[in-house]
């Protein structure tokens, strides 16, 4: 009887085995008709949009604020800190070392508004953070100048 015990339970083994082995048979008959294609990203969108947008140069500039573009970018960025909670502070300075790198001022940031948020998207700034960056410049623009006018002679 001993004997017979391990016979049945080998037998149970290799049935829920064969189960196994026609599960897997019955998934990779489905999945013949499944294929994949490789997108480049010059064939390819992004939300309906390439993932690289053309950059964009305006007619006419911004605004003329009257201070070289560093400074009013660095106050820009100050302004920025300023409104953002201690866990997105970080991002901020991110952004700040990617437009150094770029060499982006707040005119060419507003005219290609989806160009550089993809670009700070692909260096690893969140969403939000990104979105506020590039959509509050008018924003500051008009601060900067009401500043200006509360502060002319």
């Amino acid at each position: 009887m001993q004997k017979r015990r391990p016979l049945l339970a080998q037998e149970e083994r290799e049935e829920k085995q064969r189960e196994k082995d026609q599960q897997r048979k019955r998934k990779r008959r489905g999945s013949d008709s499944v294929s994949t294609s490789l997108c480049h990203p010059h064939q390819c969108s992004y939300g309906g949009r390439s993932s690289t947008p053309e950059v964009v140069f305006p007619a006419s500039p911004l605004l003329s604020l009257g201070e070289p573009r560093r400074d009013l970018l660095k106050a820009y960025d100050v302004w920025q800190i300023y409104q953002a909670s201690d866990d997105e502070k970080e991002s901020y300075l991110c952004i700040q070392h990617l437009n150094l790198e770029r060499k982006y001022d707040l005119e060419m940031i507003v005219s290609n508004q989806q160009r550089v948020f993809q670009y700070y998207l692909d260096n690893d700034v969140p969403e939000g953070v990104a979105w506020h960056y590039v959509s509050d410049i008018k924003a500051f623009y008009k601060l900067r100048r009401e500043e200006q006018a509360k502060n002319a002679p």
